[in-house]
């Protein structure tokens, strides 16, 4: 939706998806639907998990531990509501199930409300959750990204062109935080993080930990909606062949900028020796198509159970990456452009891994 929306991904054919391209959205578009809904069973499932942890964990269960799994918890909410917040402004808050028995119809609560509790969440979540845990399991780290990121979002949310300062300084300050103390770096190589084998790495904050052979419906099938052929695919399939990048997204990426380009969307011409390696690899033929979580088939990727509809890539919703582009923005804030050594440090470690020359000034983009 939020590809769509932005104008970074055009779907000629699919009429939903054109009514998120045209701004011509009518209440009983699927994808607005199933988003809605998914995103408050998300809420449902924290709350009654939460609930049942308050209530139920016996005294054995140290403090840390019970904190730490509300940390995961609130961070799963809080991520959901600022998704919610983003997308219909407005939205109910639910933090207890059972008052929908007696009142089923919610009010929806205002912006800076929900932005206050989902700010709420995650500070507890960054507080409760620890510096390291298992991989794939949420960190403080996550939790401090996530908030540096919604002080970002609010700090321009009023109704003029100045962002608010103080939020402004609560994005530098978490996302200093991350950059400088977590010890994390990013993955050498941009074209790795899209790859199977390099699920959860360092570079990951958060991500969806997909199992695969689950079946339609239960899995990740991101790679069955955007392949454009079978022939990369476990059990063919592959819908993906009208799904491609907008010309405006295209022009973005500087000619040397190939890396980045050629591990997000397919170019005419572009091979891929890791899809379908064992038949000597794949060679795009259209004009464009997605390549971002398109990883191959099962035997390209080890995973015997993975089948057309779940893929085994477990798919990052924040990244260190993306956290240090927050930070290199909260410290331009709203000046015309900044020469400010940490901002430039940050931004050009994206840059030098993407393989393209460095800057010594930023401003902010037209």
């Amino acid at each position: 939706m939020g590809d769509v929306l932005s104008g970074n991904i055009l779907q000629p054919y699919n009429a939903n998806l054109v009514q998120l391209t045209t701004f011509s959205i009518t209440g009983g578009n699927e994808y607005i639907l199933t988003t809605w809904r998914c995103f408050y069973k998300i809420i449902g499932q924290v709350n009654t998990t939460m609930s049942a942890i308050q209530a139920q964990v016996p005294d054995s269960v140290s403090g840390k531990n019970v904190n730490a799994a509300l940390g995961e918890l609130r961070f799963l909410r809080a991520t959901a509501y600022f998704h919610l917040v983003q997308f219909w402004g407005a939205v109910p808050i639910i933090e207890d199930n059972r008052k929908l028995i007696d009142s089923a119809l919610l009010p929806r609560h205002k912006v800076t409300d929900v932005y206050k509790f989902i700010i709420n969440d995650l500070t507890l979540a960054a507080q409760y959750l620890p510096a390291s845990d298992a991989t794939g399991r949420l960190t403080t780290w996550a939790a401090q990204g996530m908030l540096a990121k919604v002080y970002l979002t609010r700090a321009g949310l009023n109704q003029n062109l100045t962002r608010n300062q103080a939020d402004l300084d609560s994005a530098k300050l978490y996302a200093g935080n991350v950059c400088n103390n977590s010890g994390l770096s990013l993955l050498p190589s941009y074209y790795n993080l899209f790859k199977t084998q390099f699920n959860d790495n360092t570079e990951s904050l958060f991500a969806l930990q997909w199992a695969p052979g689950v079946g339609y419906g239960n899995g990740n099938a991101l790679q069955a909606q955007f392949s454009p052929s079978g022939t990369i695919m476990t059990g063919g399939g592959g819908y993906g062949g009208a799904i491609g990048p907008t010309y405006d997204l295209y022009v973005l990426y500087a000619t040397k900028d190939s890396v980045r380009r050629k591990a997000t969307f397919m170019l005419k011409g572009d091979y891929y020796p890791e899809l379908n390696a064992a038949g000597g690899g794949f060679t795009e033929t259209s004009n464009a198509n997605i390549k971002k979580h398109i990883v191959g088939t099962a035997i390209d990727n080890g995973a015997p159970t993975m089948d057309l509809w779940s893929s085994n890539e477990h798919n990052a919703v924040l990244r260190l990456a993306d956290v240090y582009l927050v930070y290199v923005e909260a410290i331009l804030g709203n000046n015309a452009s900044t020469t400010d050594p940490e901002a430039l440090k940050y931004f050009n470690k994206i840059r030098t891994r993407a393989g393209v020359d460095v800057v010594t000034a930023l401003d902010p983009p037209p």
